[in-house]
């Protein structure tokens, strides 16, 4: 299994997230006044069998950097800065019950000032790191809503995939990162050192 790697990217300000799961990516982000790099890593396992995954953006291009471009401190309050993304799947063989689990785990720390929240907090140790962001990771191209589920850095849990026709084509798991206000802080904690 080859493991993909994703960043977010803010220009600004840094932030940096890891995650592991079955099948990989890292991710890094550039904002104003918000974060200039988030790293998340996504790991995807896939037991027994063959398989590659890679993250790609919306035009099928690999990346390793989600990039939300320019962001500004009233996006993340309202939860409207959202980049989507996929993991790719092709080649599978072998892979029992041909479904692939993705679960992605922390490589710092959780939200909040307990670190128990469900977004990814800024890892950055960069001097200029954005304070009070944090970003959710979510199962479908449209964060919060219909089925979409939140990938919880405090509880992670695994989502399953049905890559039985990823051996002949390609299947593809819809993600997005939502920038947000870090749990158990406000809109006016949110800014760049």
């Amino acid at each position: 299994m080859d493991y993909p790697a994703v960043s977010f990217w803010l220009p600004h300000c840094h932030l940096n997230v890891a995650v592991k799961s079955v099948a990989f990516a890292r991710i890094s982000v550039p904002s104003y006044a918000a974060t200039d790099s988030i790293g998340l890593t996504v790991i995807t396992t896939v037991e027994m069998g063959t398989c590659t995954a890679t993250l790609v953006n919306d035009s099928d291009q690999d990346i390793s950097v989600v990039d939300f471009g320019d962001v500004y401190i009233s996006e993340i309050n309202a939860k409207t800065k959202v980049k989507t993304f996929k993991l790719k799947f092709k080649d599978c063989a072998g892979i029992p019950n041909k479904k692939a689990q993705i679960k992605l785990t922390k490589r710092a720390t959780c939200e909040g000032t307990a670190n128990d929240g469900a977004g990814f907090a800024n890892g950055s140790t960069a001097t200029d790191k954005a304070s009070a962001v944090a970003v959710e990771v979510w199962s479908t191209e449209t964060p919060a809503t219909g089925r979409a589920t939140q990938f919880s850095c405090v509880t992670p849990a695994s989502q399953e995939v049905t890559i039985s026709t990823a051996a002949n084509a390609v299947v593809y798991y819809p993600m997005s990162a939502r920038l947000v206000v870090e749990k158990n802080k406000t809109v006016s904690n949110v800014h760049c050192r």
